[in-house]
């Protein structure tokens, strides 16, 4: 976000404004839910859940110029290989997304956020 000329912070209109705010708020909440675990099968999906959410309400109250998607994908770490891919029809000077990947022995995190400017 720019600083305005009171020194507070400015709300972006447009994502590229809002990358490393997105990418610290990601980082963050994978951290939280994740450092220091081992893969289970019975607690994926709700630390899967806590990170989306963690990520969207961290950067609702950020920026309310942009509707926030987060979507958090966490695999077991075994040596199998993964791909993802998404799309978007979008308008490419004010929306944007971020890809993290976060691992440990045992856990692979993707996590896409999408950010869609109102």
């Amino acid at each position: 976000m720019a600083d305005d000329k009171n020194g507070g912070l400015e709300e972006a209109y447009v994502f590229h404004e809002m990358r490393d705010e997105v990418q610290r708020v990601g980082e963050g909440a994978i951290i939280n839910v994740l450092e220091g675990r081992s893969y289970s099968a019975d607690k994926a999906a709700k630390w899967s859940q806590q990170i989306g959410e963690e990520v969207v309400e961290g950067l609702r109250g950020t920026n309310e110029n942009f509707k926030w998607v987060a979507s958090c994908t966490l695999l077991q770490r075994v040596g199998a290989g993964v791909h993802l891919s998404s799309s978007s029809y979008w308008d490419a000077q004010k929306d944007g997304s971020v890809v993290l990947r976060w691992e440990n022995d045992s856990i692979m995190c993707i996590l896409l956020v999408f950010a869609i400017s109102l």
